[in-house]
C-alpha cells in the first residue's frame, strides 16, 4: 500500500504514531495549521497535491487528515487515484475517535477549549510567544492593560485609538466563551501541552479535565479500512461535496454542471466571419503597404512586419527591453527580423511605456507653469512647481475680465529660468477652453523672448477643469525632452537599417498620431503600450466588443473593447497619482505577470507579486554561473526557512562604470562581489562581509538600478511544468525544487499551484473590473466585504455554501494576448464561464496593434444660452448666434472643418467623420424644460498617409 497523505499540522504526531502502529511507511505532506479558517486556501493547496499524485508513481490513493473543515474539503476533484476523506466536521472528531464521542463531549461541556500536543506546538505555543508580555498585565486596569497590549500602537496607527481599543477587546473576548479546558491524550506524548492546559484553566478560572483520545480514524485510514460510515471515498471522475446531513460528505459525478466554454480559438471563432472588412491598404490603392509595428514594453520589446495587402504577419520577434536605453532593445529586436522584409517597410508605428514610466518615476525636464485665474486659491496645492500667477482673467464662458500683461508675464518667466533653470514653460488659464486668447498671447510673448518650448493647456484638452488642465500642460512640457530623445534614437535606428518610412506613435486611447504631433504632445502617449494591446486584440479577432486581458512579464492589463474602440476613462488618464485631462483607454493594471516574484509570508501563505524580478531561468540563460549558486543553496546546511529570502540570487545591472557616488562602503563591497556574476544571498553575504544573510542590505542598490534580484517566478514554474521552454529549463527546475523544499511542498504540486493561483487572480480581476464597469465605477472601488465574498465564492467552485451557490458568467468574450496566456487564461475563462479567444500572434499583439491602429481625431464644441440673449458657441473661439438651429449647423460644420485641417498634421487622410449631438435640458422652478447645453462631438477616423511606392 502506498498512500499520499495530506494533513493539517496539528495531526502530525497522531498520523506518525498510527503509521507506526499499522506498519506502513508514511508519505505525508503537512500543511500549515489554521487553514480550516481559510477554506478557499485549504481547498486550493489540497487540490494541487491531488493533481500531482499519479498512479504511475505507485500511489493507490490520496488520504486526507482533515474533516469538512469549514467546507475546505468540499469541491475537491479526485485525480488519477481515489480520494479518501474522513466523515467529520473537524479534527476533534478525528482526535476523539468518533462523531459519537465528540457529540457526547459537546453536549455535556459545550464551552470547552481543547488542547492536544499538535495544537499546543503548532498553534498555541506560537500564539502565546507572540503575546509574551501580556499575562503580567493582569494587575492593571482594563484601559491600561489594553494600552499596554503589544499590538496597541500598531492598531492605533492603522485604525485610530478608539478602534484599536475595540479591536483588542474583541480579540481578548474569546476567553469569555469558554468555561473548561480539556487536554486530549492520544498517546503521542505531551511535551508541555498538558501542563499548559492546566495552567490556562487555572489562570482563567476554568474547569480542567484530561480526556482519552483515539487513533482509530488514523489507523483505519492508513490501513485501507475505509468503512463507508467513517470515510467518503471519491473516485476518479467524481468530486467531493458537503451532504448537509449526518453523513457530512458525499461524492458527485463530474459532468452535466454549468461550465465555461474555455475554448481556445486559433483565429476566428465559429459564427464569426473569418474575413475582416476590406483593408484601407487594399490593392485598389495600387500599391502594396508593409508596416513595421514596435512595442517597447516593460519586459519585452516586440516587433512585427505586417503586409496589409495580404493581411499577413511576415515576421515577428521579441527582445528583452533595455529600460536604461529603450533604443538598444528596439534595435536588438529589429536586427532579428529578416533584412529583406525590413527593406519593404513603408510605415512604422511605435507604442511605448516610456512616457508612462517617466511620469511615474518623476523623470523629465524642468518646467515652469504660468497660471491665469480669477481666484488665486485655485492654484493652491497643485502638484507642480515652480508656478506663478500672471495677469489675465476669463470667466468660465470665455469673457475677459482682466487683460494680460506682457511685462509681468515675461518677468515671471525670466525668474523661473534664472532661479529654477526651467527648460520649458506651461501656460494654463481659467476659461481658456472657451476662449484661448489669453493663453495664446502669453505663449507668444514667452516664446519670442526666451526661445523655450511653450505648452498651452487649451491645446491639449477641451475639458473644463482648470487645475487638472494645468497639471496636464506641465506634465506635457516635462515630457518634451524625454519623447524627443526616444524618437530621435528610433529614427537613427531605422536609418541604420535603411528604413525610410513615416513614423507614427500610439496614443493612450489606442489610436495613432504622427511623429510631429507626438513630439509636441507627448502627454498623449501615456498608457500607449496597454492601449496598443486593445487595438491588437480588435484587429486580430475582428471583435467589436470584448474583455481584453494582456498578460506580460511585469503586469496584467485589462480593458473593455466597446464598439471597436477601447473604453475611455471619462475623467482623464491617471498615472502615478497624477490626474490628467488626456483621453486614454481605461486600463486596469495588476502587478501580476510572468516575472512576478513568488514568495511566502510568516503564515506560509504563498504570494505572487506585485514586485517584478528576473526569473531564474533567464538569469541562468544569461549567466551559467547561476546554476552553481543554486547548487550552493542546495548544499547549505542551515537555511532560514521562515521565508523564501534564502533563495534570492543577485546580479549586477549594466557595467561597472556606472556612477556610484554616494554609495556606502558595504554597498560598494556588494557591487565588487557581483562583478564576476550572480551570487546567492549566502555567498554574497560572505563575499561582502555582512554579518548574516538576513542583514544583507541591497534594497537601495536595487532601487537605483545597480543590482537586480532573481528568484522563482511563474515563468520558472511553466518551465518546470514543460509548458514554456524559452530559457534555461534546468535552472528553473532546480529553483522550483529548492523553493518547494523550503516551503514544505512537493515541487510538482507547487508549480501547479503557482499556475492555478495566477489563473484565479486573473479571473478575480476580470470579474471585479467588469462588475465595477457595469455599475459605472472603477475596479478598485469594488471592494465591499460582501462584493469580495461573492467574487471569492463564485471563483472557488460549486456548493461552497449551504444556502447559496454563486456563479459568474462573463457575457463578452475574453481576448487573451501575451506570451503566457495559453497557460493561464483557459482556466480563468472556465472560472468565469466565458468564451475565450486566443488569436494568432497573441504573443506580439501589442506590436500588431501599434501598426494596425487607426488615426482618430476628435473635436468638441459647446452651445449654451447666452445671458444677453441668443446662443453662445464655445470652442477654440467664441461667438453668439441668435437662432439655435443655425448655431447647431455652424458648430457641426466647424467640427468638420477643424477635423479636416487637423488630418494633415496628424498624418492621415480622413476616411469617416461622425458628428453626434448631445442635448441637456433642465427644469425651472415652474416646471418648464429649458436648454442647458448642447454638445457637438466630432470624430474623424482614418489611416496613416503612406508614401507611394516607386
Amino acid at each position: 500500500m502506498k498512500y499520499k497523505v495530506v494533513a493539517c499540522g496539528v495531526l502530525d504526531y497522531e498520523l506518525s504514531a498510527a503509521a507506526e502502529n499499522v506498519g506502513v511507511a508514511l508519505d505525508m505532506t503537512v500543511l500549515s495549521a489554521g487553514l480550516h479558517a481559510k477554506p478557499r486556501e485549504l481547498r486550493r493547496e489540497v487540490q494541487a497535491i491531488i493533481n500531482a499524485t499519479r498512479a504511475e508513481d505507485g500511489f493507490e490513493a490520496v488520504c486526507l487528515g482533515y474533516g469538512l473543515c469549514g467546507r475546505g474539503t468540499a469541491e475537491l476533484t479526485a485525480g488519477d487515484v481515489p480520494l479518501v476523506i474522513p466523515r467529520a466536521h473537524d479534527c476533534l472528531t478525528l482526535l476523539l475517535g468518533s462523531a459519537v464521542a465528540y457529540h457526547d463531549q459537546f453536549t455535556r461541556h459545550p464551552g470547552t477549549f481543547y488542547i492536544t500536543r499538535g495544537w499546543y506546538e503548532r498553534k498555541v505555543r506560537p500564539a502565546t510567544q507572540e503575546q509574551e508580555g501580556v499575562d503580567h498585565l493582569a494587575d492593571y486596569s482594563d484601559a491600561e492593560r489594553i494600552r499596554r497590549h503589544p499590538h496597541f500602537e500598531q492598531f492605533a496607527a492603522d485604525f485610530g485609538e478608539a478602534n484599536a481599543r475595540h479591536i483588542i477587546t474583541f480579540h481578548e473576548s474569546w476567553k469569555q466563551n469558554y468555561k473548561r479546558c480539556a487536554y486530549i491524550d492520544t498517546g503521542v506524548g505531551d511535551e508541555g501541552a498538558e501542563a499548559f492546559a492546566r495552567g490556562l484553566a487555572k489562570s482563567l478560572d476554568w474547569e480542567y479535565e484530561r480526556i482519552e483520545g483515539s487513533l482509530t480514524f488514523f489507523e483505519r485510514m492508513l490501513a485501507g479500512d475505509w468503512d463507508a460510515e467513517l470515510f467518503q471515498v471519491v473516485q476518479p471522475g467524481q468530486r467531493s461535496a458537503g451532504s448537509g446531513d449526518s453523513r457530512v460528505l458525499t461524492a458527485v459525478t463530474v459532468g452535466g454542471e454549468k461550465k465555461g466554454t474555455g475554448v481556445v480559438y486559433a483565429k476566428h471563432p465559429p459564427g464569426r466571419s473569418g474575413k475582416r472588412p476590406p483593408s484601407p491598404f487594399s490593392p485598389r490603392f495600387d500599391q502594396r503597404v508593409v508596416g513595421l509595428g514596435i512595442d517597447a514594453g516593460g519586459t519585452y520589446t516586440d516587433a512585427v512586419v505586417y503586409d496589409f495587402t495580404a493581411e499577413a504577419v511576415l515576421a515577428k520577434t521579441k527582445s528583452l527591453t533595455t529600460v536604461e536605453d529603450y533604443c538598444q532593445g528596439i534595435v536588438a529586436a529589429l536586427r532579428r527580423l529578416p533584412a529583406a522584409f525590413l527593406k519593404q517597410v513603408n510605415l512604422v508605428s511605435l507604442s511605448t511605456t516610456l512616457a508612462t514610466n517617466a511620469v511615474v518615476e518623476g523623470r523629465g525636464g524642468r518646467v515652469g507653469t504660468l497660471l491665469m485665474s480669477p481666484r488665486a486659491d485655485l492654484a493652491d496645492g497643485l502638484p507642480i512647481a515652480p508656478t506663478a500667477m500672471i495677469p489675465g482673467v476669463m470667466n468660465i464662458e470665455g469673457v475677459a475680465g482682466e487683460p494680460t500683461n506682457c511685462e509681468a508675464t515675461l518677468a515671471a518667466a525670466a525668474e523661473m529660468i534664472e532661479r529654477h533653470e526651467v527648460g520649458a514653460i506651461a501656460i494654463s488659464g481659467y476659461g481658456a477652453t472657451a476662449n484661448p486668447e489669453h493663453e495664446l498671447q502669453a505663449a507668444q510673448w514667452v516664446r519670442d523672448r526666451t526661445g523655450l518650448p511653450v505648452v498651452c493647456g487649451h491645446a491639449l484638452t477641451g475639458r473644463l477643469n482648470f487645475r487638472t488642465r494645468a497639471v496636464t500642460a506641465a506634465l506635457n512640457a516635462k515630457l518634451l525632452p524625454t519623447i524627443r530623445r526616444l524618437l530621435d534614437s528610433v529614427k537613427r535606428a531605422l536609418a541604420d537599417l535603411s528604413i525610410d518610412a513615416p513614423l507614427m506613435v500610439v496614443k493612450g486611447d489606442g489610436t495613432l498620431i504622427s511623429e510631429r504631433l507626438a513630439r509636441s504632445r507627448p502627454i498623449e502617449t501615456i498608457l500607449s503600450g496597454p492601449a496598443a494591446s486593445v487595438a491588437g486584440a480588435r484587429f486580430l479577432t475582428d471583435l467589436q466588443d470584448a474583455v481584453v486581458v494582456d498578460v506580460g512579464g511585469t503586469t496584467t492589463d485589462l480593458a473593455i473593447l466597446a464598439g471597436g474602440f477601447a473604453d475611455l476613462s471619462e475623467e482623464g488618464a491617471r498615472v502615478g497619482g497624477w490626474r490628467t485631462s488626456i483621453e486614454a483607454a481605461r486600463i486596469e493594471t495588476v502587478g501580476l505577470g510572468g516575472d512576478s516574484q513568488v514568495h511566502f509570508d510568516r503564515e506560509r501563505r504563498l504570494q505572487i507579486g506585485p514586485r517584478r524580478v528576473l526569473p531564474v531561468c533567464m538569469l541562468a540563460d544569461r549567466w551559467p554561473k547561476a546554476r552553481e549558486q543554486l547548487g550552493r543553496i542546495a548544499a547549505a546546511e542551515h537555511l532560514d526557512r521562515t521565508n523564501s529570502a534564502c533563495l534570492d540570487l543577485f546580479y549586477q545591472i549594466g557595467d561597472a562604470d556606472k556612477d556610484t557616488a554616494g554609495l556606502a562602503d558595504h554597498e560598494r563591497r556588494i557591487l565588487d562581489a557581483l562583478s564576476d556574476g550572480p551570487l546567492c544571498r549566502l555567498a554574497l553575504c560572505e563575499a561582502s562581509g555582512a554579518a548574516l544573510p538576513s542583514l544583507l542590505r541591497t534594497r537601495r542598490l536595487e532601487e537605483t538600478g545597480l543590482v537586480g534580484l532573481s528568484t522563482v517566478t511563474p515563468t520558472d514554474a511553466l518551465h518546470f511544468l514543460g509548458m514554456y521552454r524559452e530559457f534555461d529549463a534546468e535552472a528553473a527546475t532546480e529553483a522550483v525544487r529548492r523553493f518547494a523544499e523550503i516551503f514544505g511542498e512537493e515541487p510538482e504540486a507547487l508549480a501547479a499551484r503557482i499556475r492555478e493561483e495566477v489563473s484565479r487572480r486573473v479571473a478575480t480581476h476580470v470579474a471585479a473590473m467588469t462588475l465595477a464597469r457595469q455599475e459605472g465605477g472603477e475596479a478598485g472601488e469594488f471592494e465591499s466585504p460582501t462584493a469580495v465574498a461573492l467574487l471569492e465564492t463564485a471563483l472557488i467552485g460549486h456548493e461552497v455554501a449551504e444556502l447559496m451557490e454563486v456563479s459568474l458568467h462573463c457575457r463578452r468574450p475574453i481576448v487573451a494576448i501575451g506570451a503566457p496566456v495559453v497557460a493561464y487564461l483557459p482556466r480563468a475563462a472556465e472560472l468565469l464561464h466565458a468564451e475565450l479567444v486566443i488569436p494568432d500572434h497573441a504573443d506580439v499583439a501589442n506590436a500588431v496593434g501599434a501598426i494596425a491602429a487607426d488615426v482618430v481625431l476628435r473635436e468638441t464644441i459647446l452651445i449654451r444660452p447666452d445671458v444677453g440673449g441668443g446662443y453662445l458657441i464655445l470652442g477654440r473661439d467664441r461667438r453668439v448666434m441668435m437662432d439655435l438651429e443655425k448655431a447647431v449647423s455652424f458648430a457641426e460644420a466647424e467640427c468638420r472643418r477643424r477635423l479636416a485641417n487637423e488630418a494633415g498634421e496628424a498624418g492621415t487622410t480622413v476616411r469617416d467623420v461622425h458628428i453626434r449631438r448631445h442635448e441637456q435640458r433642465g427644469l425651472t422652478s415652474g416646471g418648464d424644460r429649458v436648454l442647458v447645453e448642447i454638445r457637438i462631438e466630432g470624430a474623424a477616423i482614418g489611416k496613416p498617409v503612406v508614401p507611394a511606392v516607386g
